[in-house]
């Protein structure tokens, strides 16, 4: 089994290389596997998925990512969490959960954006809202949650804020208590780019308006997963959209 393992990953770290180094064109790739030796292509492709594991890691080291003593992602989504732990791995994968290593040069690129998701999420919390990871962690402890602090995450808080934000709100650095839930469409309306970029004082670069339209797109696509379109006000106990305080009896 072991060797089988070890095959299984060279072989992907060779298709990695050849796919990065053809630019995904058949031809060139023959020309390269004719003239070129199989271990350089194995090297290219093992840099290439070893380096994502560096990023990987120095994200993880910073340790912005999680407000629960005993883990180390508490602040990602299942499937960010799932991704970047499988790049933690020593021999780096797509995720946890895949059983096979990286074989092409998409299973890089999907992990690279994962990592600049979180980035991103850094960003925002960051430069936008001057919050660190320990804000988020005061605002989660200090009330009792419905879903509990390990279902709080730097979406379901983003969109929190944002949508206390667009309402106008007192504190909008705060949780939502089960009385006083917004409709679907106001976080909705709230969520927008537009409402996003307002946030930031300064201009900014392409590369980050583009990474906060796709966080903008990924906050609405968590409200659509978690909010039913038909329902204005959830049950609070099956939607982790947003994060949610119990109402004292």
């Amino acid at each position: 089994q072991g060797f089988e393992d070890s095959m299984l990953v060279a072989v992907g770290y060779i298709s990695v290389g050849l796919e990065y180094a053809a630019i995904k064109d058949e031809d060139v790739a023959a020309r390269i596997l004719a003239c070129i030796p199989l271990k350089r292509i194995l090297t290219l492709g093992f840099s290439l998925t070893h380096e994502l594991q560096r990023k990987a890691k120095i994200l993880v080291k910073r340790g912005h990512l999680s407000i629960i003593k005993d883990q180390q992602m508490s602040l990602l989504t299942t499937a960010q969490r799932d991704c970047v732990e499988g790049m933690l791995k020593d021999r780096p994968r797509p995720s946890a959960s895949c059983l096979t290593p990286f074989i092409s040069l998409g299973d890089v690129q999907k992990c690279a954006m994962v990592i600049a998701d979180v980035a991103t999420r850094e960003l925002f919390f960051g430069e936008a809202l001057h919050k660190t990871r320990d804000d988020i962690s005061l605002v989660a402890y200090t009330h009792e949650l419905v879903q509990g602090v390990e279902n709080v995450n730097f979406d379901n808080v983003a969109i929190t804020w944002l949508t206390r934000h667009f309402l106008k709100l007192d504190e909008p650095w705060n949780v939502f208590m089960t009385d006083e839930l917004p409709k679907r469409g106001e976080v909705l309306e709230a969520i927008s780019l537009d409402r996003i970029l307002a946030l930031f004082r300064s201009s900014l670069p392409d590369s980050s308006r583009d990474a906060l339209a796709r966080f903008a797109a990924q906050l609405r696509d968590y409200v659509d997963d978690e909010w039913p379109e038909n329902v204005d006000v959830p049950d609070v106990r099956l939607m982790k959209a947003l994060v949610i305080a119990e109402r004292d009896e």
